[in-house]
């Protein structure tokens, strides 16, 4: 047993993964083989080499992958894309609903992704079975290729089913070093990157200030959103703007939190912005802040989906 703890973290040293994320898969697998086969003595060695291979073709889906650097400001929280489907066909009248081809005269959500994964859905058209799920997780930050953040953009890791689930909640307002593949679609006024079995988000001690990352991008002012609203409003995109605003308080609720920011004057009433669930909202009535989010307009007031949220100025702290 010493000699395989001794290969493992000699394979952590190669790969990179965290030992402990080796050994867990290490045990899992030796644990399968126990089960499988009681009288041989070389299990340990057959564990560790399907623990070794596993990684290797995990590292060849990102070879020559360069690394990137991302300041996170958000999380989605785990979401499940079906559960979508099924909201938006079952929040309108049944007939309303049967007419737009999103429920079946009996009450059954219908599939209508024409696509899964970039291919032809086969159960497109068809009633969308209640045991199905496709989990996805969204981390949102400011992504840079050099650690010194000399070029910034907004950018997305998008994961998905398996992977959204195992990675869990990411910690916000923090730098990480990772590897995936950009998959930014033409037009995208933001990143995409996809989270991949090796994709792995390491924190850098020596993180970017982040002042310095805001100085670095196009701030818009409050007042000016509805001037944001239309210069976006026929775009594939939904643009993800950052906008200077004055917190005032917030409402947590079951599937967002609610915040209502203002342009730190009399004139004008709150803005609401939607925040993912259970997201922090660590700040004090009147903190300058920067939202960043996607304006839209419901009924005649103006609403901002939020990804996330930076500090620019605490009241509290004088600067």
């Amino acid at each position: 047993m010493k000699e395989i703890k001794k290969l493992l973290r000699e394979l952590s040293r190669k790969s990179g993964y965290p030992l402990e994320e080796i050994e867990n898969t290490y045990n899992e697998k030796l644990k399968r083989l126990r089960e499988k086969y009681n009288n041989r003595d070389d299990i340990e060695q057959l564990a560790y080499r399907q623990t070794l291979m596993q990684l290797k073709r995990e590292a060849r889906f990102l070879e020559g992958v360069p690394t990137r650097y991302v300041y996170v400001i958000g999380e989605s929280g785990l979401e499940d894309r079906l559960d979508r489907i099924r909201r938006r066909a079952m929040n309108m009248p049944l007939e309303e609903a049967v007419a737009q081809g999103l429920m079946t005269p009996d009450g059954k959500v219908i599939d209508t992704r024409e696509k899964v994964y970039g291919k032809p859905n086969p159960n497109y058209g068809s009633p969308l079975p209640d045991s199905a799920h496709s989990y996805e997780r969204d981390i949102y930050g400011i992504v840079s290729d050099s650690p010194s953040f000399d070029d910034c953009r907004l950018c997305v890791i998008r994961a998905y089913d398996k992977r959204a689930e195992e990675i869990g909640h990411i910690p916000i307002w923090k730098t990480y070093a990772f590897r995936a593949k950009e998959k930014t679609p033409e037009g995208c006024p933001y990143r995409v990157f996809n989270y991949a079995a090796a994709t792995r988000l390491t924190e850098l001690p020596d993180a970017v200030d982040p002042t310095d990352m805001l100085n670095k991008l196009d701030l818009r002012e409050l007042h000016e959103i509805e001037e944001i609203y239309r210069a976006y409003e026929k775009s594939d995109y939904r643009a993800v703007v950052p906008i200077v605003a004055y917190f005032e308080n917030a409402v947590p609720r079951e599937e967002s939190v609610l915040v209502f920011v203002s342009n730190g004057t009399w004139e004008g009433e709150p803005v609401m912005c939607i925040f993912p669930p259970a997201y922090p909202v660590e700040i004090e009535q009147g903190d300058e802040i920067v939202v960043f989010g996607s304006v839209r307009k419901q009924r005649d007031e103006y609403r901002i989906d939020a990804w996330g949220y930076m500090v620019r100025y605490r009241q509290n702290e004088g600067s």
